[in-house]
């Protein structure tokens, strides 16, 4: 899913991880890249093929049969389109053929 605000890519960014890092209802989480960890500014590195992408952030959604390590990955990057901003959303089900986890592909 993509999407245009009118938000600069640097306060989407803020109030995404401002969400996912608040658990939200228990069922989010914020995700950092390990050791090392790489950050989410994608801004040093001028990324401008294929969008100027300005910063990439992964969460996790827990279902009530699937959580932790079994919690579906979301995937987002933030790209700055000219004015606004464009965030791009992806979420990947950890385990294959999970009919009736009531995860973020649910609906």
């Amino acid at each position: 899913v993509e999407v245009s605000l009118p938000a600069a890519p640097t306060e989407v960014y803020a109030r995404l991880k401002e969400v996912l890092s608040s658990g939200m209802d228990g069922t989010f989480e914020y995700v950092t890249g390990g050791d090392p960890n790489p950050g989410d500014d994608l801004r040093p590195y001028k990324i401008s093929q294929p969008k100027n992408f300005q910063f990439i952030v992964q969460g996790r959604h827990n279902a009530p049969q699937y959580k932790g390590e079994d919690g579906d990955i979301l995937d987002f990057n933030i790209a700055a389109p000219g004015s606004g901003s464009r965030p791009r959303m992806f979420s990947l089900g950890r385990i294959p053929g999970a009919v009736g986890g009531g995860g973020p592909n649910f609906k």
